[in-house]
């Protein structure tokens, strides 16, 4: 009968069953023989034993308990064991999702991963890196405008990035096109020249945000006037561009919606091509010919969705970033069959969820950009201009649908916005640039902004150093183990890898993954696919990703190196990922500080 029977003690720690020996001069090193004499005693006599349940709100003295009884359970070699709670409302445990049932806990996740590793298997854990690690489609943006410069030197803008003191790996390039406005084709010398820009692009290893627009400025008084084109010449103009932007799919980080209103940012837009409606209740009054400073003519109809669509449609996989929270809710209102004319719901500021995170859909594909960030209380009408439930709505759901999409732009006023009741105005920019979770802002604009964040202190550095950093995805690689380090040929490994992004935003781009073994000796390579369609966790979130691999058919010892490749250019070392842990890195791949044997 003893062979048959399973020992399941159940242990917690002060706050549940206060014992004399959680305050004992010796705690928490007279732990040990406490749990000896209760049940580790049994591991002298082979009787099997785990633990049933424990658990416990993870601060104070609760803390330090769990992490000595997780350190006792790996010295007795204990892999049976229940940890009490999932559900976060188990009183005086709690649990290990936080109160909205959805996020992790993550300091009692990655304590219970510490019980987890494969005994037979071989595992490293890495320290974070420091300072910025400069990757594709992420950080800061050098700019370029067209016709001002009629063609892009992309090397020249990293070296001008450079000299003043950034690595850059994104140029926004905007195409302002009010020379072709009011023809119904675009002559092929400007198709031309963004074929030779996008090949500009990717012979200096860069990306591109795109944008293109008819309107270069307002019409002010005295100015110039530029119109809105009809929306079937603007279908037109991309019907010609996509056949362009597909054939250098891979330069393309995303594209800014642009096309309507000056400099295309969604608002003034024409009353005569009305490719937008007015916000109920403005009334814009009588309007001199293609419009001046009607502001609020800035809804979506229908339209703004059948231009945004054709947009999508030219540039297969990639993003499309439109210009305010409420335009994204509005466009999917009407594309669901919802009214025109009319402010959208609040339950169309629904944010994307993990199952509809990078899909084809319109929702999955439409991200943001703000134009003028911290420029006020509602980034000068980037929000519903009142404080109050409305604008904080708008200001979240931005917030969180940004988890899987991208959020970029640029900032337009000498010095941010910060409320009176901020104390430390550095902390407070910082949270709001990873509360929007920010992939990239323009590094020239507005360049007094600039100057206020590289003269604010922050942490060790400056703020502008820790928007270096923290810009885009920065994907940690904590731990990696492997489940056997002796192999036959053609065996499988599997593979585990503990992320965590510790960046503002996401991986908005799909990336490929392969484990490559490399052969000491000969340095024989041999890549194995681990698959497509790798995103990483969203921003300040960390995910466990598993997979299997077949060994090198020949006999050697091999190191193993993870290659985070970019899907339409996988041969150019330039866009792939480097992990931001304390590693070699070499032609685009990550050193995972592992070895494996193959006899």
């Amino acid at each position: 009968l003893g062979d048959r029977l399973l020992y399941l003690p159940h242990v917690y720690g002060p706050s549940v069953h206060p014992m004399p020996y959680f305050s004992d001069p010796g705690f928490p090193e007279n732990l040990p023989a406490v749990w000896d004499a209760h049940f580790g005693h049994l591991s002298a006599r082979s009787l099997p034993w785990g633990i049933g349940e424990f658990g416990g709100k993870y601060q104070g003295q609760d803390q330090v308990w769990q992490d000595r009884f997780v350190r006792y359970l790996r010295e007795k070699g204990v892999k049976v064991w229940f940890y009490w709670a999932l559900n976060p409302n188990s009183g005086d445990t709690g649990g290990i999702l936080e109160d909205d049932w959805k996020t992790p806990v993550w300091p009692k996740i990655r304590l219970l991963q510490s019980l987890m590793a494969a005994p037979s298997g071989q595992a490293f854990d890495f320290l974070p890196a420091e300072g910025e690690v400069v990757n594709p489609e992420r950080g800061f943006a050098a700019d370029s405008y067209y016709p001002d410069e009629p063609s892009l030197d992309a090397a020249a803008k990293l070296a001008e990035a450079r000299a003043k003191g950034f690595e850059v790996r994104l140029i926004r390039r905007t195409y302002y096109l009010h020379a072709f406005a009011g023809q119904d084709s675009l002559p092929q010398s400007f198709l031309n020249t963004l074929a030779q820009d996008l090949q500009s692009a990717q012979g200096a290893g860069v990306k591109l945000i795109l944008r293109f627009a008819y309107r270069p400025d307002e019409n002010l008084q005295g100015s110039p006037t530029y119109c809105d084109p009809p929306k079937e010449r603007i279908l037109a103009h991309l019907a010609q561009i996509g056949p362009v932007l597909r054939a250098h799919l891979g330069v393309i980080a995303y594209l800014e919606a642009g096309l309507i209103g000056p400099w295309g940012e969604w608002h003034s837009a024409s009353p005569e091509a009305a490719l937008m409606d007015p916000l109920p209740g403005y009334n814009e009054g009588n309007q001199p010919p293609c419009g001046r400073q009607n502001y609020d003519r800035k809804l979506p109809n229908a339209k703004t969705l059948e231009i945004v669509q054709a947009l999508l449609q030219e540039v297969p996989g990639r993003k499309v970033a439109v210009r305010y929270p409420m335009a994204k809710a509005k466009l999917l209102e009407l594309a669901g069959g919802g009214s025109p004319g009319t402010y959208p719901s609040p339950s169309a500021f629904s944010p994307l969820v993990p199952l509809e995170a990078h899909g084809n859909t319109l929702k999955a594909r439409l991200g943001a950009h703000n134009d003028c960030f911290l420029a006020s209380e509602n980034d000068f009408g980037t929000y519903y201009y009142d404080p109050g439930p409305q604008q904080e709505l708008e200001k979240e759901y931005w917030s969180q649908d940004s988890r899987f999409t991208v959020m970029g732009g640029e900032t337009c006023t000498p010095t941010p916005y910060v409320p009176p009741e901020e104390g430390d105005p550095a902390a407070y920019v910082y949270r709001q640039f990873q509360r929007f979770r920010f992939n990239n802002l323009n590094l020239n604009y507005h360049p007094g902004f600039l100057s206020w964040l590289a003269g604010q202190r922050f942490g060790p550095d400056t703020l502008l150093q820790a928007l270096k950093r923290d810009l885009g995805y920065r994907l940690y690689l904590r731990r990696v183990e492997v489940d056997r380090i002796h192999l036959s040929p053609g065996q499988s490994l599997t593979l585990r890898l503990y992320l965590e992004n510790q960046g503002f935003g996401s991986m908005y781009n799909p990336k490929g993954l392969e484990l490559v073994f490399v052969r000491e000796g000969d340095g024989l390579e041999v890549a194995r696919s681990l698959g497509s369609g790798f995103h990483g966790p969203p921003p300040g979130e960390e995910a466990v990703y598993t997979y299997t691999a077949e060994a090198p058919s020949g006999p050697g010892t091999y190191a193993l190196w993870l290659r985070i490749y970019d899907p339409d250019l996988p041969d150019d070392p330039r866009y792939s990922v480097r992990l931001a842990s304390r590693l070699e890195y070499r032609d685009g791949r990550n050193h995972l500080a592992l070895y494996v044997h193959v006899r």
